[in-house]
């Protein structure tokens, strides 16, 4: 099985989930890190993408990691409603990607990725976003890696899979620079630039993969079709259009370069709590 497992994490403004299969194998995993209710996974296949932590003088930057997704907002949210000592040392942090969509697709000029900042949802705690998405993606790490060493009694380390994160297509390059960083942070990869064990793919681009090998009900591809994709995400619309060159493998040729913008629906639920206020 070393060397045969690829894993995604689809780490996203909103919502989070991930996928892992076996080469060889035909099935694909889906999973949903910190779901409250096993039950929902058939019907609700994300998570919110939310992070709790609690201070700590052990850890690393003086933060642990509590858990991830629906569970941290019900832990946070329980923590408020009760010992309001408990909740004091707590700081849930929620559509913090945003942050790496400053400046568009050209990015804005930054001396280091230790520069973007992440901010709780109390707005008291600041924290390097780059510490905030590499805890996230460890948590997700570990919560694969144990479903596969449980399910096939198998030992994996991080180095025995070969990882895929998704990106949006219109981040500049520091963005998908900056998640490199995160997952060399988070355990996932060695070396920043091991392409081998780390691919980044753009969402629409999956989207447009799993279309054309899932929904051949919507109409079958064929060599010289072009294809667009309008990617309608929690942060960030993604507009991106491809030439179908080949087949057998697939081929997809990029017609012109990706558009879009920070307008995902978010934007309506910040729009909206600013109108109640």
């Amino acid at each position: 099985m070393i060397g045969d497992v690829i894993a995604a994490i689809d780490l996203g403004t909103s919502r989070s989930a991930y996928a892992y299969t076996v080469v060889g194998r035909d099935e694909i995993i889906l999973g949903v890190p910190g779901r409250l209710n096993e039950s929902k996974v058939a019907v609700e296949r994300k998570t919110a993408t939310a992070v709790l932590l609690r201070r700590s003088s052990e850890n690393r930057g003086g933060w642990c990691m509590v858990t991830f997704g629906d569970g941290a907002e019900q832990e946070y949210l329980d923590a408020r409603n009760g010992d309001g000592e408990a909740a004091g040392n707590l700081a849930l942090f929620k559509y913090f990607k945003m942050e790496l969509f400053k400046g568009g697709r050209n990015g804005t000029k930054r001396s280091s990725i230790d520069d973007a900042e992440g901010i709780s949802e109390d707005e008291k705690t600041r924290l390097p976003l780059v510490y905030v998405v590499s805890l996230a993606l460890e948590y997700i790490k570990d919560v694969i890696i144990n479903r596969l060493n449980n399910a096939d009694s198998h030992t994996l380390r991080a180095s025995d899979i070969r990882w895929v994160l998704t990106v949006p297509a219109i981040w500049s390059s520091f963005g998908k620079a900056f998640m490199r960083s995160a997952a060399l942070r988070a355990g996932l990869i060695q070396d920043e630039n091991d392409m081998e064990h780390l691919r980044l793919c753009l969402e629409p681009e999956a989207a447009c993969l799993t279309v054309e090998h899932h929904h051949h009900n919507i109409r079958k591809w064929e060599t010289g079709m072009k294809v667009m994709v309008l990617d309608c995400g929690g942060g960030t619309v993604d507009i991106t259009t491809h030439h179908v060159v080949r087949m057998d493998p697939l081929g997809l040729e990029e017609l012109e370069e990706p558009t879009g913008g920070p307008w995902g629906s978010t934007t309506a639920d910040t729009k909206f709590k600013l109108f109640i206020k």
